[in-house]
């Protein structure tokens, strides 16, 4: 739930409803917008480059972590 105060494993950002809701707002529980967390997770995968330590590893399209599992084709595994 965005507004629940917790934080994202994906992206490490923590939910704000006055974030999720303006999208471009910063400095309230980030310190970045809800913008530019998502072009940061697909630059380097985190909210900011000091949360990469805490956020999921990234999966690489050729190696599943999952024995079995297989592409949707909609561009969920990501690089």
């Amino acid at each position: 739930m965005p507004s629940s105060y917790t934080i994202c494993p994906v992206r490490f950002w923590e939910g704000d409803a006055i974030q999720f809701r303006w999208t471009t707002v910063n400095g309230r529980a980030n310190k970045v917008s809800l913008i530019e967390t998502q072009r940061n997770h697909q630059g380097f995968g985190a909210c900011e480059k000091h949360g990469r330590q805490f956020v999921r590893p990234r999966w690489r399209a050729n190696r599943s972590i999952w024995p079995g599992a297989r592409s949707t084709g909609r561009g969920d595994q990501r690089m």
